[in-house]
């Protein structure tokens, strides 16, 4: 049978751990390379309408697999990013060695400071995250304050409701008094 083209038949759980290094890898490209199913497979599956249930569903049940694989990276990414910020960034040039043979001649580019401030604001964010802390102030001006505290008391004067500490009784008796004396 030439020239028939053989097409292989994945079951549901190759299609869980595509999705899986998908997940992981962020690529069909990695996806082929980690799992053996062709780029262009799992590209076709993530088109399917069933693939975002499929996503949802392996992310629930791998969450300590994909925590995992984060995890065991994490340690080499901060230290490239604290090299990257005291060396520099890796930069290549076109050059030739002394025979004439083209070379690439590296050499390290400090890093810009608008670089630098999105790592350390991302940074920043991750740590108040992890820290349970918050990552934005949502605040007022002094002026909106001042306008949501009058709104209030105005609200709180219009129902006729007693502020904490008032005596009914005394300010009944004061105005009772004053009418006496007049």
């Amino acid at each position: 049978m030439a020239g028939k083209i053989k097409t292989r038949r994945y079951t549901e759980a190759d299609k869980d751990r595509a999705a899986v290094m998908l997940l992981i890898h962020g690529n069909p490209t990695a996806v082929a390379d980690a799992c053996g199913i062709p780029g262009e497979t799992v590209r076709f599956w993530a088109r399917q309408p069933e693939w975002a249930e499929r996503m949802a569903r392996v992310r629930h049940t791998n969450v300590s697999e994909l925590d995992a694989y984060w995890t065991r990276y994490l340690p080499k990414a901060m230290e490239a990013m604290f090299d990257r910020l005291e060396n520099g960034d890796w930069k290549a040039i076109p050059g030739k060695d002394e025979s004439g043979a083209p070379v690439a001649v590296r050499y390290r580019l400090p890093m810009s400071a608008r670089d630098i401030a999105i790592t350390m604001a991302i940074v920043f964010d991750k740590r108040q995250i992890i820290r349970n802390l918050p990552t934005s102030i949502r605040g007022q001006s002094g002026e909106d304050r001042w306008k949501d505290l009058a709104r209030g008391l105005e609200q709180l004067a219009g129902r006729g409701r007693l502020v904490e500490g008032e005596q009914p009784a005394q300010i009944s008796m004061n105005k009772a008094e004053q009418t006496d004396k007049t």
